[in-house]
């Protein structure tokens, strides 16, 4: 059996409260792990810990991935230069280091690849709340990872933004991009394979397969 993670008794601690106590799991390799419970119980902060940005107060994480692999978080309140979608995605290749002479290809790649170019030239501020997350999704996407971190990519999207959101999943799914994600929404988890982790108010976690 292949794992994705290993947890041993992990807790986590922040302004002297507890979030996280006394959580072990064997988390098995799935192209799509989703991750649910009520809120508050420390969803996002079990998310931050498998991603590496947080460190637990105490207990143990084993990872089975390589260091170098390439992986991106999708926050769910993302925070966006004042400008076009274009400048936003353009920016975030300049972060990587990626070289300038190649930004506008990979750029104009990725949102033909995915019926977005409609978006380019549209400043952050005027988007709506879907188009908020397709940006957001495809800032992280730009960047080719092969593990992807994804909360609550659903928050309070119209039917139509939901689709095109669960068309790039189920794409990058069958490409072997591997997925962890926070949600609660039925259409994504009634139309797509996944494994399921709950988290319960006494930090007790379930897994499914």
């Amino acid at each position: 059996m292949n794992f994705s993670f290993k947890i041993k008794k992990l807790f986590y601690s922040a302004n002297k409260t507890n979030i996280l106590e006394d959580i072990s799991i064997n988390i098995e390799d799935s192209p799509l792990t989703i991750i649910t419970g009520n809120n508050g119980v420390g969803k996002t902060t079990l998310m931050k810990i498998l991603y590496g940005l947080y460190t637990p107060t105490s207990g143990r994480v084993e990872r089975f991935e390589k260091s170098d692999i390439r992986k991106a978080f999708v926050f769910q309140n993302p925070i966006f230069l004042n400008n076009t979608v274009y400048n936003n995605l353009f920016h975030a290749l300049y972060c990587k280091s990626i070289e300038a002479k190649y930004r506008s290809e990979i750029i104009e790649n990725m949102v033909s690849a995915h019926n977005l170019d409609y978006l380019l030239q549209k400043k952050i501020r005027a988007l709506s709340g879907g188009e908020i997350q397709l940006v957001s999704l495809l800032r992280s996407l730009i960047l080719d990872p092969q593990v992807l971190y994804y909360d609550e990519p659903s928050n309070n999207l119209d039917s139509e933004h939901i689709e095109m959101i669960m068309k790039i999943i189920t794409n990058l799914i069958a490409s072997n991009t591997k997925i962890y994600m926070i949600t609660h929404d039925a259409r994504i988890k009634n139309n797509i394979n996944h494994r399921n982790i709950h988290l319960y108010s006494n930090s007790e976690i379930h897994y499914e397969n």
